[in-house]
Order: structure tokens, then sequence, then C-alpha cells
């Protein structure tokens, strides 16, 4: 009698090896990951996918609620949406909407993080960006309500100045692509990486406790990845430190840069 010739089993299938075992691995390492280090796992296992196919499976897995959206590219363990403290600064937005309700500006306070601080602030900055034809109009009124104002101060002036009191305001030149319309509310991807910038320059808490801060953000809510690495290229911050975060945490939390 004569056999059929059987075809060599070529594996499990792709989407089901991608969400049974890939999407679960990587979860169980890091809170967020890019399509890149999904790429590299499949690869791990002699799995390769075009781009667009890969990314087509991660739009269903999202859908499905085996991962959630972190960005661009980005995806995350973490089902609930970072949502930022805005009642510390909401006082101050209307304030300067009253007076200048043509204005374009974000803003965000250092009393808005300190939940995330090591070392719990007393005192708090709040931060202003405005056009730089507005900076001055701006510090003069606010100085005329009492405010303490600095305007891009720089090293000199920050070492024989500035200081940290009840009613601090640094306004700086600014662009406001990230501020959702109408709010004036800086996101906390923003102020992640202007946290980063600032503290060292206004000696506000050294950089491994800006870093922490950073950390216990992330653990915390899912915040867009793909927009806080923007957001960080365009101001020449460094996030390096993402990468290494997991070796003091248990590789909880593994960013594999885009």
């Amino acid at each position: 009698m004569r056999q059929t010739k059987q075809k060599k089993s070529l594996g499990p299938p792709l989407k089901s090896t991608l969400f049974n075992t890939i999407l679960p691995e990587l979860k169980q390492q890091s809170f967020y990951f890019s399509i890149k280090a999904v790429q590299r796992v499949l690869g791990e296992h002699s799995i390769h996918v075009a781009d667009q196919t890969l990314r087509k499976y991660l739009s269903q897995a999202m859908t499905m609620g085996i991962v959630n959206d972190a960005g661009y590219g980005w995806y995350s363990s973490i089902a609930k949406p970072f949502v930022l403290n805005a009642d510390p600064i909401l006082k101050f937005v209307k304030k300067v909407k009253d007076k200048f309700p043509l204005l374009d500006f974000s803003c965000w306070s250092t009393q808005q993080i300190n939940s995330f601080t090591h070392h719990m602030l007393a005192k708090f900055v709040t931060f202003i960006y405005v056009d730089q034809d507005a900076l001055f109009s701006v510090r003069d009124w606010m100085r005329h309500e009492g405010f303490e104002v600095y305007v891009s101060p720089g090293k000199a002036e920050i070492e024989k100045n500035f200081e940290v009191g009840e009613n601090t305001v640094v306004i700086r030149r600014g662009c406001f692509k990230e501020t959702k319309k109408g709010s004036h509310l800086a996101p906390i991807e923003k102020i992640l990486v202007d946290l980063l910038i600032e503290a060292p320059k206004l000696y506000l808490m050294d950089d491994s406790e800006a870093e922490g801060v950073i950390e216990k953000t992330l653990e915390s809510g899912r915040i867009n990845i793909a927009v806080l690495f923007s957001y960080a290229r365009q101001h020449r911050a460094n996030i390096s430190f993402l990468n290494n975060i997991s070796l003091f945490s248990a590789q909880k939390l593994i960013l594999h840069s885009k």
C-alpha cells in the first residue's frame, strides 16, 4: 500500500506563538517593550516575520487586551493609564488664562510629582513655557502678583540668586505641541523630561532622585514611551539610564530603544 508523504511540521502558527508565548514572556520581563524587542524574542525562537504583519498582530493583541498601547511602536503590560494630579497647578493656570486669554503656554509644578520623590519636597517650583515675545510681559505681571519669578535663569544667576520660596516661578521659552489643546497642562511625558533637565540646573534634587521619580512614575501607570523618547531627543535629554533600570529592579523594567 502506497504511503502518503507527510509534510514536515513548521511548528505552531505565528499568531498563536506570539499571543501565548512571546508576549507573555516579554510582559513578565518588563513593563514596557518595543516592537524591536518583540522581533528580537521572535528571532530567538527562530521565527521571522515581516514588520507590517507583526504590527497587524500586535494591533490585534492590543484589541484583545493581551498588551497595551504605550505609543507608536511601544507596548506595555500595564493596563491602567497614568493619571497626573493636576490639582496643584489648576489655580495658577486659571490666573494666567484670565490675565492673558490669548496666550499660548504650558505649565507644571514639582508638587505634581512630589509623591514619587524619595525625599518629599517642602517647597515647589512652577514652570511656565511661553513664546519668546511673551517672556517679559508675563514676568512683569507675575512679579506684580507677588510671585518670585526667574526668566530662563542661567548658571550665574542660579548660583547667585535662585532660591525656592513659597511662590517660585521659572519662565522659559517653549513649544506647546505636547500639551492638549486648551488645557495648558504639560503632560507627564514632558514633565519627566523637563525634570531631568531642570533638577540639576536648579539644584532641585540630584540626578539619581530625578531618575527615581521617573522609574516610579513608569511603574505606577502606563505612559506614552514614544512621546517620552521623542521629547527627550528634541531637548537632548539623556535618558539612557532607563536601559539600566532592570539591573536594580529584577528585570521589571526593560526598555529597548527604537
